[in-house]
């Protein structure tokens, strides 16, 4: 409980004041109104994380503010449930250091401090795991007790099911934590993981529609995997997607780059992790095998079907779990030495490092964030310090950048050429005296001679898909 508590305060000190990107504007926005037609949120529909989002709204009277505290606390929870399901079975040390790892590692913090539904199906997906590694429960003459089996069966369905409405891409993942209960008893399971769906299920098609949700699901199903999903299957870039998996597990996921720090996380975090497959080849440690299957299932899942060339929060749980097996492996004492003092210094200092090294990272991540808004939010900044006009007669025009500008009440949108925003202009009541474009429209062809604009710029550890925007001012 201590533990959770302090992963609580640390995600909470470290959030982000505001939402972070287009997805995360639409969960605040879900928060008075529900509307998938206007990405408030996206498609599917995210039915469990808004009714949380919104009852955090409703308690602290801020939407971003409840976001970021929903994460914080299903960050708690996931760092109590790692510690109670290690504990017993690899000791208290490597049990604490693996569930400090986990909940440290850089991406995994970014997303416990913040809007967004990483954190809380993080949190479905530990607590099913939890109920699945309940010990056997046996009587003494009658065997095993499938009275309990069918209760953890139960539970273990139920999580799942909510937790798919929480992250419904995470599904290979909930059926393999459907895979831990005992054979006898999966079935149960299954059914009550249906019914779990069924109670988010049933109430966001009576809300939506179930015409239109049908459509809503199939025509943003079609756009992500072709138009605009940027997936591996859409543009079969077999070795750059490889590359971008690899960025999202290695500088997104556990805060690795050319700075001292960062390559002091790479030599540590390797070493460490390289020792927890040494322990389990040497039959030291017993992970389940459905777990790494599950993993393994979801990796492959996320490579073909998801976008890694610029959204790394995809791979959250696997970095979560290669940060807890790092954190076990690194802690566990050296069977070699003499029991005593020395067998255990060693692993504890080296694990001590391992969490200050993460520590230091998500922290520095957390300042950054916090010094530096989202590009979005940058641009609607610089249109309120522009002093030349009334800020009612501005328009911004972008791509996910304008979504910031509606959020603010800032006149413009969504376009995707110069056409576009003629057309929005159009369509307008009075039209603006000053236009805001930023490079995330098309200008007609890469010869076509810009005005100078102005370059904004974010770390791009926190912006993959757009560390810098240049901004043009059209006056007329």
């Amino acid at each position: 409980m201590a533990l959770g508590a302090g992963v609580l305060v640390v995600a909470m000190v470290v959030h982000a004041p505001i939402a972070e990107d287009w997805d995360g504007l639409g969960f605040v926005s879900s928060v008075t109104t529900y509307d998938l037609a206007a990405f408030s949120p996206h498609p599917p529909g995210y039915p469990v994380y808004v009714l949380m989002l919104r009852a955090a709204a409703f308690l602290v009277g801020d939407a971003a503010l409840g976001g970021a505290l929903v994460s914080a606390v299903s960050a708690a929870i996931c760092a109590y449930c790692t510690f109670q399901m290690l504990a017993p079975r690899v000791g208290r040390s490597p049990a604490l250091a693996g569930a400090t790892a986990g909940a440290l590692g850089s991406l995994v913090l970014r997303s416990s401090s913040q809007v967004g539904t990483e954190a809380l199906g993080l949190a479905f997906l530990l607590l099913s795991l939890a109920f699945a590694h309940d010990e056997p429960a046996e009587t003494a003459d009658r065997g095993p007790d499938r009275g309990a089996d069918l209760r953890t069966a139960q539970w273990v369905g139920l999580t799942c099911g909510l937790g798919l409405g929480v992250r419904l891409s995470w599904w290979p993942l909930y059926l393999g934590m459907v895979a831990l209960v005992a054979g006898r008893v999966r079935v149960r399971a299954l059914a009550s993981m249906a019914f779990g769906v069924l109670l988010w299920a049933v109430p966001l098609a009576l809300l939506v529609g179930p015409r239109k949700l049908f459509v809503l699901l199939t025509t943003h199903s079609q756009g992500h995997a072709e138009r605009f999903g940027h997936t591996l299957l859409h543009d079969g870039d077999v070795m750059g997607h490889l590359a971008a998996l690899a960025r999202d597990l290695t500088a997104d996921g556990l805060g690795i780059d050319t700075t001292v720090l960062g390559l002091a996380i790479a030599v540590v975090a390797a070493a460490s992790f390289a020792r927890f497959v040494s322990l389990w080849a040497n039959g030291v440690l017993r992970p389940r095998t459905a777990i790494a299957l599950a993993l393994l299932a979801y990796g492959i899942f996320v490579l073909l079907f998801q976008n890694v060339i610029e959204s790394p929060r995809h791979v959250v749980p696997i970095v979560y779990a290669g940060c807890v097996a790092a954190g076990v492996g690194v802690a566990t004492p050296w069977r070699r030495l003499p029991a005593g003092v020395a067998r255990r210094r060693g692993p504890l200092a080296l694990a001590t490092l391992l969490v200050l090294l993460l520590g230091a990272r998500g922290a520095k991540d957390g300042l950054d964030r916090r010094v530096t808004p989202p590009l979005g939010a940058q641009v609607v900044a610089l249109v309120r310090g522009d002093l030349s006009y009334n800020a009612n007669d501005a328009a911004i025009f972008g791509g996910e950048s304008a979504r910031f500008a509606i959020a603010a009440g800032v006149p413009g949108g969504y376009a995707e050429n110069l056409a576009d925003v003629a057309l929005a202009e159009g369509a307008m009541q009075h039209l603006p005296k000053v236009t805001y474009v930023t490079n995330e429209i098309s200008f007609g062809g890469p010869n076509v001679e810009l005005p100078r604009g102005r370059k904004l710029c974010r770390p791009e550890r926190l912006d993959r898909k757009h560390a810098c925007l240049w901004v043009y001012v059209s006056r007329g």
